[in-house]
This record gives structure tokens, sequence and C-alpha cells, in this order.
């Protein structure tokens, strides 16, 4: 492909029995999502960097070597690479900076993903019932921590336990509160007044 392109490939040097063998290097971006949507399943290629700008400026240097204004020729063509590479298999590649997410979604969705693991000790029927509860308080003057305070108690677990599940049902689209303004226990759920999905619909497209 790189020679399709006219581009010059970097390669890697690995030793195999022995000897150095050169292959391609793999360009492949920072994350791969497997999205579902009516049509079926797909795959998206997101690289990301800090700015858009960032995708034209050569990778990790040393200090020994000067930053240049102008566009990094070997980064502009390592990216076109790894879009035609994904290309090929019928994966969009669409290139994310942060300076275009909201700060508040990034660092709610941040504080929230760190309890999906949590185990919450309640089973299926009665985390159901706990997750219409904490819906029950959604765009009411109640503070988080009070909600999960009640819901601790009517389900004889720990309030800890009941963060992690307010937690767990914001990830997972399960209780939906507004992103876009901090998520903070001391204060009451404010309802979802835009979707942060349907909002970045066009990082998720095929």
């Amino acid at each position: 492909m790189a020679r399709r392109l006219g581009i010059s490939h970097q390669n890697l040097g690995l030793i195999v029995d022995r000897a150095m063998v050169k292959t391609p290097f793999p360009y492949l971006g920072d994350l791969r999502l497997f999205v579902s949507d009516k049509s079926g399943a797909y795959c998206v290629n997101w690289p990301v960097k800090n700015k858009y700008e960032d995708f034209k400026l050569p990778g990790p240097r040393s200090s020994l070597r000067a930053l240049s204004d102008n566009d990094d020729a070997a980064a502009v063509a390592r990216h076109r690479l790894e879009l035609e590479y994904h290309a090929d298999a019928g994966i969009r590649t669409h290139p994310v900076a942060l300076e275009v997410m909201d700060r508040a979604v990034c660092l709610n969705l941040r504080n929230v993903f760190l309890d999906d693991s949590y185990p919450v000790p309640l089973s299926a029927k009665h985390r159901k019932t706990a997750l219409e509860m904490a819906r029950s308080y959604v765009g009411v003057d109640v503070p988080a921590y009070q909600v999960a305070r009640r819901i601790a108690k009517e389900f004889r677990i720990t309030e800890r336990d009941a963060i992690a599940l307010l937690h767990q049902g914001i990830w997972r689209r399960e209780l939906h509160v507004d992103l876009f303004e901090p998520f903070l226990m001391p204060s009451p759920m404010r309802p979802q007044v835009v979707d942060p999905v349907d909002h970045y619909a066009e990082m998720f497209a095929r």
C-alpha cells in the first residue's frame, strides 16, 4: 500500500531465530471501537491527540531535536497510511482531538468508568429496582449522596456500593443525567439535556 501511495514505510527490526528481520511498522490508532447499530456490528478506528494540529507533528522526540512549525511530512504520511490500512478492511478512521471534547463530559465519564468493574452486591432483579429508584430522583432537589444513602438503606448495601451503582448506571446508559455539567455527589442529579452519544455521533459513524 505504501508503494501504491508513493510513501516510504518505516520498518521494524525484529530478531527471528537470532537473525534481524525487517517488517513494516503496523500503523494502528490508539483505540479501536466495536460498535453495533441497526445494520449490525462494525469497527471504528480512533487515533487520539490533544489537538488536531498534532496529527501533522512528529511523535515523541528527545529534547535535542528541534520542533518545527511546519507540518512533518513523515507524520502526515503515517496517518494517511493508517487511514488507508483501515479503509481497506472497511474500517473508518476518525481522528479524535481532546480540544473538541467537552471537559465536563470527559471528566464525568472518566469518573464513572472507574467504578464500572466494582462488584455491587445486588441480584439482577434488585439492581434493576435500585436503578429505578435512582431514576426517580433525577431532576429532584436531592443531593446524589443522599440518593445513594437511601438506596443503601433500602437494599442493605453500603453507601460505597450505592455510589458505584449510580456510576455504573450512568456509564452503562441506564441512568441518564446531564454529563455536560459536573456530576458531583453533593449536588442533585440534573436530567440529561443532550445525549453525548448523539452530540458526538460523527465520531462513531461507519
